[in-house]
């Protein structure tokens, strides 16, 4: 029996009792703890070393509250007298205080037991933005899990966890490369209208073969990633690469959002240029603003799908050189600059952990601050002072 696929909001004291009688072991991915972590400082870190060390080699869980003998599970004892709310907060805050850089996506939960008593269940991820190493109480030093627990790293298992972590960004960049090159093709997906903007979303899990999808659950999902510049409505169809929404068929407008299989999502759109008597425009508000309103969507269905982060983000143009980039509502494109290369691929971004929309607009303000500095602005100026982006037509 395991708790990897389980649904974490969802574990019940069966699913632990199931350890229990089946006799499982500790692994590489799971470690039994008998009682709560204490407050003293060896505790505090004695619970970091633990979860940094999951998240430093294949992630996994801690299980507080059950006894073993020789890492094979005994007894679902449960833990008493602390309040599991307080507890599962404590923990929460301790892991992001403790760790440089923090871990994303770790999840803490206080599972009921029929007794009135509880167990504590820590998911960690593996992590892509490795290795964390614990810094409470001045401590500095790195874990990582094994077969045989929990050590130390060498220097060569150091170099590589640094390593893993450039790669994935560079194995994103490929994926992107080799997608846009798809969508540029006459014979690719015909986004036949000049001027395209495509968002790729890459979970890092994705990068190394480590995550698939449940097709199903996300087609019950479909209207949550409609493409961009489209309003509520329509459903997604099942394709070979996993799920695809499509609008537009008939026009030059033509966009659609695939969702692949592995949890990598792209979104693309043509027919962006307005083509004037002197000039050729493109609505920068526009096209911010559809970004900022569809990727929060999109990364809410990633969620949904149990797709760990980190997502890496990235956007590009094509098929806009000299095209002004208009950044008032003037149709007539008196105000912005014009675009000086036909491909766009804007700076990579990262979004380490899942949040609220200001978190978002954050973690990918510089690639937006790189195009309007691409004809002559120093930012984008359409970011307030706090990194939230404000539409101007709509400051509300």
């Amino acid at each position: 029996m395991t708790i990897d696929r389980s649904d974490f909001e969802n574990l019940s004291e069966q699913n632990l009792q199931d350890l229990v009688s089946a006799g499982v072991p500790e692994n590489r991915r799971l470690e039994y703890k008998r009682d709560t972590y204490g407050r003293s400082a060896d505790s505090r870190r004695e619970f970091l070393k633990d979860i940094s060390a999951l998240a430093n080699a294949q992630g996994g869980h801690l299980i507080l509250g059950v006894s073993d003998q020789k890492g094979v599970a005994q007894e679902l004892k449960g833990i008493g007298g602390a309040d599991p709310d307080a507890e599962t907060v404590r923990l929460e805050n301790l892991a992001r205080d403790g760790l440089q850089p923090r871990i994303a996506g770790i999840r803490v939960k206080a599972v009921q037991l029929a007794d009135g008593r509880h167990t504590i269940v820590i998911r960690v991820p593996k992590s892509w933005n490795s290795p964390h190493r614990v810094i409470a109480q001045n401590s500095n030093r790195f874990y990582v899990r094994n077969s045989a627990g929990t050590e130390e790293p060498d220097v060569y298992q150091l170099r590589a966890l640094f390593e893993q972590s450039g790669s994935a960004i560079e194995l994103a960049s490929a994926f992107r490369d080799e997608r846009v090159d798809v969508v540029r093709r006459p014979t690719g997906i015909h986004l036949l209208a000049p001027g395209r903007l495509i968002l790729h979303l890459v979970p890092v899990a994705s990068l190394h073969g480590l995550l698939t999808i449940d097709v199903l659950k996300a087609h019950e999902l479909g209207e949550k990633f409609r493409p961009l510049f489209t309003p509520p409505g329509g459903k997604p169809n099942y394709n070979f690469q996993g799920l695809i929404f499509r609008v537009g068929f008939s026009g030059n407008r033509y966009r659609y959002a695939q969702l692949f299989r592995d949890g990598k999502l792209e979104a693309a759109h043509g027919g962006l240029i307005v083509a004037h008597p002197n000039r050729r425009v493109t609505s920068g508000q526009a096209i911010e603003r559809e970004v900022f309103a569809g990727l929060p969507r999109f990364i809410d269905t990633l969620r949904d799908l149990d797709v760990p982060p980190p997502l890496v983000v990235m956007l590009t143009l094509e098929g806009f050189k000299d095209v002004r980039y208009v950044t008032h509502a003037d149709t007539m494109g008196e105000h912005g600059g014009q675009l000086p290369e036909d491909l766009m691929c804007l700076p990579t971004c990262v979004i380490e952990d899942y949040g609220d929309k200001i978190d978002y607009h954050r973690a990918i303000k510089s690639a937006f601050d790189a195009l309007w500095n691409s004809f002559g602005e120093p930012e984008d100026a359409f970011f307030n002072a706090a990194g939230l982006w404000v539409d101007p037509q709509n400051p509300e």
